[in-house]
């Protein structure tokens, strides 16, 4: 189904000698049911449409360390992202697996998290997979739960797959069956370059 994100011009979150002013922003985005507007996603939730869409190219993830395990944030830049949709059907039943791979620099370390140790990169990157993984599933949940929905192409991908079955047995009411899908989540994160300090 068709969706259509809002930008809005903002300062960017993080401003270097290199990197500064403004930058296209999400604001939030209209949802379509055919042609009809059924919707609106905000932004964290829009977000979470371009991750399942694959089209999260660019932008800032910024993950809030608590005391005792950072005690500040860290801003990494998206270098790169890709998602793949993997349905799978058992027993006539759909189960959809969201793999997203992502390679980020830090641009920004405001924490006392000491990013020279390896181990504290690896906590850094499951930080991220979290949030990326929070974000997903707003968007997900909102699409099945509250507009019914499927701006993510979970049909298109079973179709793809299992062409005979779409036509045979899902397609005719794809909208009921994809607010009742089981969908898993797995984001992995790369971080390869630090940047920025305090």
């Amino acid at each position: 189904e068709p969706v259509a994100p809002q930008f809005t011009s903002e300062p960017l979150e993080v401003n270097t000698d290199s990197q500064s002013g403004n930058a296209q922003a999400i604001a939030g985005a209209a949802v379509f049911r055919g042609d009809k507007l059924v919707g609106w996603m905000k932004d964290n939730e829009t977000r979470g449409i371009l991750w399942l869409r694959n089209e999260m190219n660019m932008g800032v993830i910024t993950v809030d360390l608590p005391k005792g395990k950072g005690d500040g944030h860290i801003s990494s830049n998206i270098i790169r992202s890709e998602t793949n949709i993997e349905p799978k059907i058992k027993n006539g039943k759909i189960h959809i697996s969201v793999n997203t791979t992502s390679e980020m620099n830090v641009m920004e370390n405001a924490s006392e998290l000491s990013l020279d140790d390896s181990k504290n990169i690896e906590k850094l990157q499951k930080e991220i997979e979290k949030e990326i993984k929070n974000r997903i599933k707003k968007a997900l949940d909102k699409a099945k739960d509250d507009l019914e929905s499927d701006i993510f192409g979970f049909g298109e991908a079973v179709y793809k797959k299992y062409p005979k079955q779409w036509n045979d047995k899902y397609k005719k009411d794809w909208n009921e069956r994809f607010t009742e899908l089981e969908v898993s989540i797995h984001p992995t994160v790369y971080v390869r370059r630090i940047g920025l300090t305090k």
